[in-house]
């Protein structure tokens, strides 16, 4: 378990250090060669984060999630590095996507997929309809949010935070409610006084709801 703990903590250490695109993709290079798919996509999401044409990082993101078991988040992320030019990509393409995969679905399909997946009560596979609809359209914000919830029934509030921080700031922060659910998100993650202000921004906002959280024992911000 210790060995464990020290391998997590030296992967955050070295995501927290990481600034650049490059830098980024370097550790989702040695995150893919240790199997570690999951923290391959979210380095290699970084590394698209700070550059948008970065047609590798598209790449070998789609190579970690095809190793995961999310498929079509595979040949999107392929097919994205296709489109920008990189042509070494369509061996991949040839050789591991499937012929039923429709290029023309849309974000909003995905979606849909991920409401009847959450409705299911399969949050996981929830998250990765919401994730191929972000892939389709990565200012997709009700994406985020959606998967910042399913996030949050898993208990997976750090990652619902930055959902619900990608969605606000898609959004211009102009729709209140994600504020208040950031700020739920974050009082569960033991951020008490960061999630009560988002709380109260929502209300400020004019999220009128939010105000039956001031006083609930899982929050008590009037007490904050």
């Amino acid at each position: 378990m210790k060995k464990v703990l020290l391998l997590i903590l030296g992967f955050y250490g070295a995501f927290a250090h990481a600034q650049t695109p490059e830098e980024f993709f370097s550790l989702g290079k040695k995150s893919l060669e240790t199997r570690k798919w999951g923290e391959a996509v979210a380095a290699f999401s970084k590394a698209i984060e700070g550059k948008e044409d970065f047609a590798q990082a598209f790449v070998f993101r789609g190579t970690a999630e095809y190793y995961r078991g999310n498929i079509d988040g595979a040949c999107i992320n392929w097919f994205k590095a296709k489109d920008l030019g990189l042509q070494e990509v369509n061996q991949i393409i040839k050789a591991y996507v499937p012929k039923t995969f429709d290029m023309m679905r849309r974000a909003e399909d995905y979606a849909e997929e991920g409401k009847a997946r959450f409705e299911g009560g399969d949050y996981e596979g929830a998250i990765e309809s919401y994730t191929n609809a972000i892939y389709a359209n990565p200012k997709f914000a009700w994406a985020y949010n959606k998967r910042a919830y399913a996030r949050t029934n898993l208990e997976k509030y750090k990652e619902a935070v930055e959902d619900y921080d990608k969605a606000i700031a898609i959004d211009g922060g102009n729709d209140a409610r994600l504020f208040t659910f950031r700020g739920m998100a974050k009082c569960k993650s033991g951020d008490k006084t960061g999630g009560c202000n988002d709380i109260l921004t929502g209300i400020a906002k004019g999220h009128e709801k939010a105000k039956t959280l001031l006083d609930n024992p899982a929050y008590n911000c009037n007490k904050n």
